[in-house]
């Protein structure tokens, strides 16, 4: 009985550690210490459930090799001998860099080691041996792998400007643990925001009210705006320089937002909601909105509501926005559904959009014909599920179908899907 209960726990735990539910604790592994499987598998999520295992599993340098490969934080609950050994060292901070903290003190100092933990995490420089602080390369690598590895640096590193970039590249918000000579020096900080723009978070409050920093920032890196708008959301040379990101549209003055000119130049960005930021008016402006979707077809969703009935600027949003011809944007139904050219341009673009076609041309041969033959960049099949069904048995129609995606060839009408036109076009596929 008590065997039989044992392996139903052993079951259990087995489930519980390979398929979560909760995280397994040390208790749990209390019957099972001299379980290779058991041990193992627990160290993935436990790296003290070493700690739990018999003696003979502690000392086996071929069960703890196997330990440190799964979690190098195990490193931390073994036994000292392995904890000095370079092979199982060096095992441990390839799974996991941070277990260099558990090292001995002369593997610290161990370059292969150093170097591997590095690979695996850069931060864990600050564990290293003190003479790797001071290799410049070393600590290039470090932060080449962890931007953040800047903050456990030696203050002369922190003002590198080489060091203190490639730590920003990584993550723009590393430029706080830049050095205050750094920090205030305009020239760097502008590399730091053109290197990431991240980095405008943490940049000394002075550039945030000097108009010249502020222009020469948004002129490098247009995004940066968004950080430093507060003063400057009226300022005419800026936020054209700012508006070619055209996003930053929100961030400017009411008036701005109703200025042909900022908003013309915003929408020069393509941004698919760029027309939503601009005034009311704006929106009623038919140069605005002819631009605004021919940038982006999404704009239009932001017009009012005649323009959804103007063909040229329907024309040109279809062109990049399908979705347009979605009754939702047509609550009183879409006027060009039954407008041959303009839903060729659609099925150009995406085969699903013969669903919203009107039915007489979901049934007219010679429009289905032309669709077919032109093919759709995405999905030219699926147009088939939207046609008449009589065109599923019209061989010219489904040849010219396979011809431009071969998916056609699953809606075929059984009658016609072994001739020899059909298997030929399917072939040359």
């Amino acid at each position: 009985m008590i065997d039989k209960t044992l392996k139903q726990e052993r079951k259990d735990l087995i489930w519980l550690l390979e398929e979560g539910g909760r995280s397994p604790s040390l208790e749990d592994l209390e019957n099972f210490k001299d379980d290779h499987e058991i041990i193992l598998k627990a160290t993935y999520i436990l790296p003290e459930a070493i700690s739990c295992a018999t003696d003979d599993l502690k000392n086996s340098r071929r069960f703890i090799l196997k330990i440190l490969k799964k979690n190098g934080l195990s490193l931390e609950f073994v036994i000292k001998e392995f904890q000095s050994d370079p092979e199982y060292v060096l095992e441990a901070v390839k799974n996991t860099g941070m277990a260099l903290k558990y090292a001995d003190k002369k593997l610290k100092s161990d370059r292969d080691i150093v170097l591997a933990a590095i690979h695996q995490n850069g931060n864990v420089i600050k564990y290293a041996d003190e003479k790797f602080k001071n290799d410049r390369n070393i600590i290039l690598k470090a932060v080449e792998n962890q931007g953040s590895a800047l903050e456990y640096l030696d203050q002369s590193f922190k003002s590198d400007e080489e060091i203190v970039l490639t730590a920003i590249s990584r993550n723009g918000l590393n430029l706080k643990y830049a050095s205050n000579k750094l920090k205030d020096d305009s020239d760097f900080v502008l590399k730091a925001i053109t290197k990431n723009v991240d980095s405008i978070k943490h940049i000394n409050e002075k550039f945030k009210t000097d108009r010249d920093f502020v222009l020469r920032a948004v002129n490098s890196s247009p995004r940066s705006f968004r950080y430093i708008y507060e003063n400057f959301n009226n300022d005419r040379d800026i936020v054209l320089t700012a508006v070619k990101h055209g996003d930053n549209l929100k961030y400017v003055s009411e008036d701005f937002k109703d200025d042909k000119e900022i908003v013309l130049k915003a929408l020069d960005d393509k941004g698919g909601h760029t027309l939503d930021l601009a005034s009311e008016n704006l929106k009623n402006n038919r140069d605005i909105v002819l631009k605004a979707v021919k940038s982006n077809g999404m704009n239009l969703r932001y017009a009012a509501d005649k323009f959804k009935k103007d063909r040229e600027v329907f024309l040109e949003a279809i062109k990049t926005d399908v979705d347009m011809f979605n009754p939702y944007h047509h609550p009183d139904g879409c006027v060009f559904k039954d407008d041959e050219e303009i839903m060729l341009i659609a099925l150009r673009q995406f085969g699903h959009s013969l669903e919203y076609a009107d039915t007489t041309l979901q049934s007219n041969r010679n429009f289905i014909l032309k669709a077919v033959k032109q093919g759709s960049r995405v999905s030219n099949h699926s147009l088939l599920r939207y046609c008449d069904e009589k065109f599923l048995s019209d061989k010219e129609i489904m040849v010219e179908a396979i011809k431009s995606d071969w998916e056609a060839y699953e809606l075929v009408h059984p009658n016609i899907k072994k001739s020899k036109e059909i298997v030929k076009a399917f072939n040359e596929h």
